[in-house]
């Protein structure tokens, strides 16, 4: 039969008797393989039997003639250095330990197995990273090194491979920090690690050294400018009361202020302060409303010898120390009349003023009174005037209250019969004219006025006076030696000239006045009395 255990059997029939019929098989496996022979599993090689009978029921003997084929098995340990192992069996190359395994086949044809143990040894590379400082020596780790970069040192590890440690080294030098600073006399300076206590005023360096584990020292330079504080003094002498950095102060004494100087220092300014009184004002005395070419007196009274007394009119210098002024205008309008006090010891001034209106109205010119004799009779220079006639009013002043008395009768003649007393009294007589019969338009002349006036003036003085080109000729004759003083105004009452001339009783003086052509008037006091002459320029 064909196909029994895989090969041909040739069967040997004895159709006479049954005899045995033997049966041999030959058969090859590979080692770890199994052979199934009539249910029996076989991995040996061997022979191995087995009876069966034929369909004719005779033995049959089977024969297993078993062979069991081996593969090599070899195994390799490799220890060794480098990045990788060259393995020629498997012509590959392999780069890390382990185990591999390689099959082939034999002239058998079963598997040989090579295994490769690999123990692949990389070279040992150590990376350190230090820092020292200057002057330090790093000695650790197999190095004695001293200067910054990369250093090299190779060894061998236990596998016999190289070992390279590389070391990183850097060199840091001392941190130095320079500071600058300012600070103010008596002042401490704290911080950055100094503490310095009210060093004098001046330059100063210093140095502090702070260390840092795991660092170099850090060493700190402070260059230290102290500062002064600055002082000054101002002496003021101030008026009733002194304004002084936001604050009034009315009260003589010394005061201080703190500012800050160039240096943001503090600067002291010490103020000597002497408040001084205003003098006391009074009031001006006088009409505030006159005429045209009239001659309107108005007074002051002057009381302290310590003060200094400016008359102003119209913003200009009018007079100084008097205690009467006269205006004199040819044109209406406000004329603005000032005094001004001030005290000599401390120069503190106050003012006071008077605005007098000045009408359409024309005052005839005024006259010159005179004494007749030693009688008690006054008498006057008639006047004439183109626009009208003049007529006169006599009358006095009460020097200590100011009023004044209207003598009764209007008088057309200049002379008036009085008992003189000069020392309380200053006799006066005013020219007006019929001009809406009024005496608001009138010029009123003088006779003793003065404060310092005695029983012993006299008519006999004579004053006279002419202006020639650029020269006024003066001549005064007194009855006796008498304080004799002249000023020349112009017709707006502005003082052009002035000269003391003592008291004596001759004066003869030709004085250079260089004026425009015009009409001016020469005042002259002989002693108590006024004489007023009125000049005309034309050449």
């Amino acid at each position: 039969f064909n196909g029994y255990y895989g090969k041909q059997v040739t069967w040997i029939q004895n159709i006479q008797t049954c005899l045995p019929v033997s049966i041999s098989v030959a058969e090859t496996i590979y080692q770890g393989e199994t052979y199934i022979f009539h249910g029996r599993p076989l991995v040996t090689a061997g022979s191995y039997t087995d009876t069966l009978q034929t369909v004719h029921g005779c033995d049959s003997i089977v024969t297993l003639h078993l062979t069991v084929n081996h593969g090599d098995y070899v195994e390799v340990s490799v220890d060794t250095c480098g990045n990788g192992f060259y393995w020629l069996l498997a012509d590959t190359i392999v780069s890390q330990s382990g185990t591999y395994y390689h099959y082939s086949t034999n002239a058998n044809a079963c598997t040989d197995t090579t295994v490769l143990m690999l123990s692949l040894h990389q070279p040992a590379v150590t990376e350190l990273t230090a820092q020292i400082c200057a002057g330090e020596v790093y000695d650790q780790n197999g190095f004695n090194v001293s200067t910054a970069g990369d250093h090299y040192l190779n060894l061998q590890t236990v596998h016999g491979c190289d070992s390279t440690i590389v070391l990183h080294l850097t060199v840091g030098s001392e941190a130095v920090t320079h500071l600058v600073a300012s600070i103010c006399e008596g002042e401490s300076y704290n911080g950055n690690g100094f503490e310095i206590t009210a060093p004098a005023a001046g330059v100063h360096d210093y140095s502090n050294t702070i260390a840092r584990p795991g660092s170099c020292d850090s060493i700190v330079t402070l260059h230290l400018t102290v500062n002064h504080s600055s002082t000054g003094t101002v002496t003021v002498v101030a008026c009733d009361s002194y304004d002084w950095y936001g604050t009034t102060y009315m009260q003589s004494g010394d005061y201080t202020h703190t500012l800050t100087n160039a240096n943001g220092c503090d600067s002291i300014v010490t103020l000597h302060l002497t408040v001084s009184s205003i003098p006391e004002l009074f009031t001006i005395e006088g009409d505030t409303i006159i005429c045209m070419n009239q001659f309107a007196p108005y007074y002051y009274n002057i009381t302290d010898n310590n003060y200094h007394y400016r008359w102003y009119r119209n913003d200009l210098l009018w007079a100084e120390d008097v205690g009467m002024v006269m205006l004199h205008e040819m044109s209406s309008g406000p004329v603005s009349i000032v005094m001004q006090v001030e005290d000599l010891s401390s120069h503190c001034a106050a003012s006071t003023s008077k605005i007098v209106q000045v009408q359409n109205g024309y005052a005839p010119d005024t006259t010159v009174i005179r004494r007749k004799g030693n009688t008690n009779i006054l008498v006057c220079q008639p006047v004439t005037s183109v626009q009208g006639v003049v007529h006169y009013q006599w009358g006095y002043t009460d020097r200590l209250s100011l009023n004044e008395t209207l003598v009764n009768g209007d008088y057309n003649y200049c002379q008036f019969d009085v008992g003189i007393d000069t020392q309380r009294y200053d006799y006066w007589v005013e020219t007006y004219m019929d001009i809406s019969n009024s005496l608001s338009c009138a010029n009123r002349s003088y006779y003793g006025h003065s404060l310092n006036t005695s029983v012993e003036d006299h008519d006999g003085n004579m004053v006279e006076a002419h202006l020639i080109h650029d020269w006024m000729t003066l001549s005064v004759s007194a009855v006796s030696p008498s304080p004799i003083v002249a000023g020349l105004y112009d017709v707006d009452g502005r003082l052009l000239f002035s000269k003391n001339y003592g008291v004596t009783d001759k004066v003869f003086d030709n004085v250079n006045v260089s004026i425009a052509n015009g009409i001016y008037f020469l005042r002259v006091s002989v002693g108590n009395q006024l004489y007023s002459v009125k000049l005309l320029k034309i050449n």
